[in-house]
Parts: C-alpha cells; structure tokens; sequence
C-alpha cells in the first residue's frame, strides 16, 4: 500500500527544528530533530514542507521582493520580517566577517538576530542543493503572515511572545483544529524550553495547517518569482484570500 502523502509545518527552534504534522482527522503530531538532514528522514513520504526560515539569497543591494510585499501586509507587525543576508554572508565564519561581507555585497551590515540563525539558513540551502528533489518540498512561508490571512486579514493586537499573543493566535489555529488547545498544553507541560518554546510551538502548527488543509489556497509572494543564482525561488508561500 502507498503511503498517503505528509504535510508539515517547520520551524527553527532552541534543539534545532521543531516539526508539526496535521492528519487526515485534524489530530496533531510533533517532533524535533538535530538538524534539517535528521529531520526530512523521518519523513517517508514528504509533500510539502512549509518553513519559517529564508530559501534564495540576494547578491546584490535590493532586499528580496517577497520580504517587501510580506512586510507590507503585515503592516504593524512587518517588523518580523528581517531583511534576509547574501548567501557569502551565510556561509561567513564570524559575525564580523559576515557582517563586513553582507554590507559590501547589499550596502546593509548584518543584524545579531540574523547572524543567530546563519546555522540554520546553512542547513536548509545546503539541502536543497544536495538534491532537487527537495526544492518542490521545502517551501518558504512567513507564519506571522498566515496568521493574519486566517484572521480574516485583521491584523493581531499582540506580541506571540507574550501570554495575550500566545492566546491570540491560539484561538485562530482553534477555528480549523479543535484539538489544539489541548495538543498545546500537553505538549509544552511535558517539554523543557530548552527545547523549543509556545511561540516556537505555534509557529510550525499554522505552517503545518496551511500546508495540510489550505494546499488549494497557497499561492506565492510574488507570483512569478524571481530566481537566485542557484536557481532557488526566492517567494514567501501565502494564502490566496
């Protein structure tokens, strides 16, 4: 028997990465790995991964168009989305050099919260240059941006950092998956922070939500995008309003 096709949200967390899957019967399942290798092999048959973390690299000075349009619609919470690194820079040793390396090839130095997750950007463009068959597979996404398209297009009032924030987007995951709540609390009450966190949590279920139940609704920010110099797309997966 072949086995049905998985569907899941991915997002970079404290342990490495933090995986969501929503099934057939809306219950939720989750996992982490070490790293992006570990975590598509234990994976048998992956369709479509959303992910919270850059795919394509500008070389030049102009920031990416998908960052600009995703900035746009989020309006009072655009500042999530953080101007995306050259790929020199991703691959530099130090802050200091990668900084140094970022400012000459965009005119921008690089951010310490960019430089914290370089590691991760490695992984992910290491992959998908390691076979192309995980380029229809992991697909970037933004999810603070689905977030407001599943509220109706309303912007949320509050930082997914704080408790108000955690409950805000709790109830929008609610609308589509009843169990949530619970799936919550049960996984956060048994997992150490030093793991991965509520907002971490989250993040990967409305991926792993649009991913599974809104595949007809995913389009890309913007809609014919541009290529990077490796030929990886260089799109922010939305939904469709």
């Amino acid at each position: 028997m072949t086995p049905s096709t998985q569907h899941i949200g991915i997002d970079g967390c404290p342990a490495g990465w933090l995986w969501v899957q929503v099934h057939d019967d809306d219950t939720l399942t989750y996992g982490a790995a070490l790293n992006m290798s570990m975590l598509v092999a234990q994976f048998d048959n992956l369709s479509l991964a959303l992910l919270d973390m850059p795919i394509g690299f500008v070389d030049g000075g102009e920031e990416r168009t998908c960052d600009r349009l995703a900035r746009k619609a989020l309006r009072r919470r655009s500042s999530s989305v953080f101007p995306v690194p050259c790929r020199a820079a991703v691959y530099a040793d130090t802050y200091t050099e990668a900084s140094q390396i970022n400012q000459q090839h965009t005119g921008r130095k690089l951010s310490k919260q960019s430089w914290a997750i370089t590691g991760k950007m490695r992984e992910v463009d290491q992959l998908l240059q390691s076979g192309a068959e995980w380029r229809s597979v992991l697909q970037e996404s933004h999810p603070e941006l689905l977030f407001v398209q599943l509220n109706d297009g309303l912007p949320l009032a509050h930082s997914k950092r704080i408790p108000e924030g955690y409950e805000e987007r709790l109830a929008v995951l609610g609308r589509w998956l009843p169990g949530m709540r619970d799936f919550a609390t049960r996984t956060l009450a048994s997992t150490p922070r030093s793991a991965f966190t509520a907002d971490d949590l989250l993040d990967a279920a409305v991926l792993a939500l649009c991913a599974a139940r809104f595949r007809d609704r995913l389009i890309s920010l913007p809609e014919t995008p541009p290529h990077d110099a490796l030929g990886l797309p260089m799109q922010i997966i939305s939904l469709a309003s």
